[in-house]
């Protein structure tokens, strides 16, 4: 409810109200100074720390994408090493492949030199025979050389008594007929 009437005030009234609303003014003043330079404060660390969150994010980007570029080099070192690892593989395969063959080689020219071997100590065998027949054959002939040296000597002598024999008959026809001729 509301009065109608005005209420009438002294001038110390007025002037203990004056001085107190003076001292809130001042008491708001100082608050809103207050306010104020907390509100720049505030700004200033807040543009601060937004600077340093800002080149905190910036270096964790800037490692980000070093990292990525890390990681698209390792993707292509991967790749590189794959290609190496298929081409070893192929020269590995192609190594065993020739080993194999090798191998094969070995076997068959064991097997060759086995049956060459074989021939050897065969054809040793033959020489040994050979040798055998030849030393015989080399006997038999000395020996044959021997009868034959004994022969022509017999043979040599029997011509001489033959010689002998004939002289001694021509003598002996001379003798008896001298108009023969001398030597036939």
């Amino acid at each position: 409810m509301r009065s109608d009437n005005l209420v009438s005030m002294d001038i110390n009234e007025l002037r203990g109200w004056a001085t107190f609303m003076d001292r809130a003014v001042i008491v708001s003043l100082i608050a809103t100074i207050m306010a104020v330079a907390a509100l720049g404060i505030t700004t200033w660390l807040s543009f601060r720390f937004s600077g340093a969150v800002r080149l905190h994010e910036q270096a964790v980007l800037d490692q980000y994408k070093g990292a990525e570029g890390h990681s698209v080099q390792l993707e292509r070192d991967v790749a590189t090493a794959r290609e190496r690892v298929s081409t070893l593989e192929q020269e590995v395969a192609t190594a065993r492949q020739r080993t194999a063959a090798l191998e094969q080689q070995v076997t068959a020219a064991r097997r060759q030199a086995t049956t060459v071997e074989q021939e050897a100590a065969a054809a040793r065998e033959r020489a040994e025979a050979y040798g055998q027949a030849t030393r015989e054959a080399n006997e038999r002939a000395a020996r044959a050389d021997r009868e034959t040296a004994a022969a022509d000597q017999l043979v040599t002598r029997v011509r001489h008594c033959r010689r002998a024999l004939r002289d001694d008959r021509n003598r002996d026809r001379r003798a008896c007929n001298p108009c023969l001729p001398t030597h036939y």
